[in-house]
């Protein structure tokens, strides 16, 4: 609960993408410590303390990025005319991992199947650590923008890296603009015409 009330006080100050980092970096490192701990054919007392622990690690790291932002993310950048095709989908989309991971999950761990015990931390890690790169190369940082201009972005061809940083007119300012344009590009075309 702290790291999420840490990650919603921080969201706009620090940014998504640098939480959605951290935290995709705090959950690798707990989750392949937690299986190195299980790799061992006798694990004594003290690693499975280690486990535990790293389990809770791995809660805070969720918390602090992943359980949060990930609503924020997936709501600020379809693009309008999309969004709630694309959120129904992705929601949908989230509810079948889910379950899929909830049932498999037993199997996994359970001697009678899988026995894979506290190395399961290996799979789950190596899926944080895909998020970590995912993150970094195709999620943009769009904290202090409207949706409208994370819209214009994408439809201008910001290359994402620079979502953070890129200044985007108003609607006031592109709608004036537009008239300004408008303004002087309507009589060449005219012209062109031959009218």
């Amino acid at each position: 609960m702290f790291s999420i009330i840490v990650c919603l006080l921080l969201t706009d100050k620090v940014g998504r993408r640098p939480l959605l980092l951290l935290g995709a970096a705090i959950q690798t490192a707990a989750l392949m410590t937690m299986g190195g701990l299980g790799t061992p054919n006798k694990i004594d007392y003290s690693s499975k303390v280690g486990i535990v622990a790293m389990i809770a690690v791995m809660a805070v790291g969720f918390g602090i990025g992943w359980a949060p932002l990930t609503y924020v993310v997936t709501s600020e950048l379809p693009a309008i005319k999309l969004r709630d095709h694309t959120l129904r989908l992705g929601f949908f989309v989230n509810v079948v991992i889910n379950f899929a991971v909830n049932f498999s999950i037993p199997y996994l761990i359970n001697a009678k199947y899988a026995n894979l015990q506290s190395k399961v931390g290996f799979i789950f890690g190596s899926f944080a650590l895909l998020c970590f790169v995912f993150t970094y190369f195709c999620i943009p940082e769009c904290s202090g923008k409207t949706l409208e201009q994370v819209d214009y972005l994408f439809h201008n061809g910001v290359p994402l890296r620079k979502f953070g940083t890129a200044d985007v007119p108003t609607f006031e300012q592109r709608v004036v603009a537009e008239k300004v344009e408008g303004s002087s590009v309507g009589p060449q075309k005219v012209e062109r015409a031959g009218v």
